[in-house]
């Protein structure tokens, strides 16, 4: 199982906390198990209450502190830079993983604003999959037009816009296989629709990039494709998701989407990726070679060929 994992960003004294806190509480009533983390740039933040026996060891000179209780632990321990994605990649047993703060890190973001302090939003950061304003008439057309758009205080909106996350996420239906081919890689690929077929092309894709990725879902990518038609789409859109995967030391998967828009010619979509951790086959490009979306009994099915 995969955990979106989603940053929530904004300029300092835009209500962050205030916007994500009943959006906790909302996904705690659902069921749903939360991991929170907090970030700040200010150093030598009170983390313990002084005179307590775990402050006592941490100013003797402890690297680590625990606070162990019948019902929660405590963690304290002393990083050189920044950890935030160091932290991320070690949550285990929840269902989504939410930050807030670290807007230039490369977490997928949800941008807060507020019209008292700025509605204009944030030019440097990236991975921008939604936005909460008071002002949403202040955004660009780009902003209002393409990424979902919320109130400052649509607290259940904005839950219900992660519960969909967490579902992609929990939903891996194994709707491909390798099939033989001469001298490249080939899927199979059968779903009941189109957002079924590109879901599944792009999930057994990632299974041909990697063996094994990190369980959190830490990248995100926005994507605005038009094509032809739907079989040019497609390979328009696995190659979107292995460029934005990249090729480097932190390569990315990406494994859970959500279509705004999926049409024969076009589509609108959001994408989260893990970091891939075990690599697989070094996969060049999805290509048009007997490319061909047929209809089937119960959906559609086709045979993607993968240059190496």
């Amino acid at each position: 199982m995969t955990i979106p994992c989603i940053s929530f960003v904004g300029r300092s004294g835009v209500g962050k906390t205030t916007v994500l806190e009943p959006v906790v509480a909302h996904l705690a009533q659902r069921g749903y198990r939360v991991a929170v983390v907090k970030h700040t740039r200010h150093v030598g933040v009170e983390t313990d209450l002084p005179g307590k026996d775990t402050r006592r060891f941490w100013d003797a000179g402890a690297t680590q502190t625990f606070l162990v209780t019948p019902d929660c632990v405590t963690h304290i321990a002393r990083v050189v830079e920044p950890a935030v994605m160091a932290t991320v990649a070690e949550i285990r047993d929840v269902d989504v993983a939410l930050v807030e703060g670290d807007k230039f890190g490369p977490l997928p973001k949800i941008e807060v604003l507020r019209a008292a302090v700025s509605a204009e939003p944030l030019a440097e950061i990236t991975g921008r999959i939604a936005t909460v304003t008071d002002a949403p008439e202040a955004l660009g057309t780009a902003e209002a037009g393409e990424l979902p758009c919320f109130g400052l205080t649509d607290s259940v909106a904005l839950a219900d816009f992660i519960q969909a996350w967490i579902v992609a996420a929990q939903t891996r239906g194994e709707d491909w296989e390798e099939v033989e081919h001469t001298a490249d890689l080939a899927l199979r690929v059968q779903a009941p629709d189109l957002p079924g077929l590109f879901t599944a092309a792009a999930r057994g894709m990632a299974s041909l990039v990697a063996t094994a990725t990190q369980a959190i879902l830490t990248r995100g990518a926005t994507i605005a494709l038009e094509a032809v038609d739907r079989e040019a789409l497609l390979v328009d859109w696995l190659n979107e998701l292995l460029y934005f995967g990249g090729h480097g030391e932190e390569q990315a998967a990406y494994l859970a989407f959500r279509f705004e828009t999926l049409t024969e010619t076009a589509l609108r979509a959001t994408a989260l990726g893990a970091v891939v951790t075990e690599r697989r086959n070094a996969v060049k490009a999805a290509t048009f070679h007997d490319l061909a979306i047929r209809a089937r009994e119960g959906g559609l099915e086709t045979t993607l060929v993968f240059d190496m």
